[in-house]
């Protein structure tokens, strides 16, 4: 097996212990969670389990910095879906803001909606 190879099956047996983790821990109490529930669902021995965390709790905290990392990314992506509508918004409906930069902006972004939806001149009409 190659470095890349082994650094690949590496991975993706830590990546399938924090995902058996999430899965038990989001469903039963830390302490009704045992280290044999944790290497079944992950399909890994316990060796594996030791080779990458120290114990059920170093694997805990991963588990939590995952899922906060995982919450954060999907807020940041609302807060942006948001803030490109209210750019667009206020700028069509406020004329002071349309002079501001923002202004490229949102106009890049409704000839991106027209194209999408197909509407005049867009990509999608036929």
């Amino acid at each position: 097996m190659t470095a890349s190879r082994r650094s690949d099956h590496t991975d993706a047996t830590r990546r399938a212990l924090v995902d058996a983790g999430r899965y038990l821990f989001a469903r039963r109490d830390y302490g009704d969670v045992s280290i044999e529930d944790i290497v079944t669902r992950a399909r890994v021995t316990r060796g594996a389990l030791d080779y990458h965390f120290d114990s059920k709790k170093d694997l805990f905290q991963t588990v939590l910095e995952v899922v906060e990392a995982d919450l954060v990314a999907d807020v940041e992506a609302a807060i942006a879906k948001v803030t490109d509508a209210w750019i667009c918004w206020s700028s069509a409906s406020t004329p002071s803001l349309t002079r501001r930069p923002n202004r490229m902006r949102c106009r890049s972004l409704r000839l991106t909606a027209r194209q999408c939806s197909g509407g005049a001149n867009g990509a999608g009409s036929t």
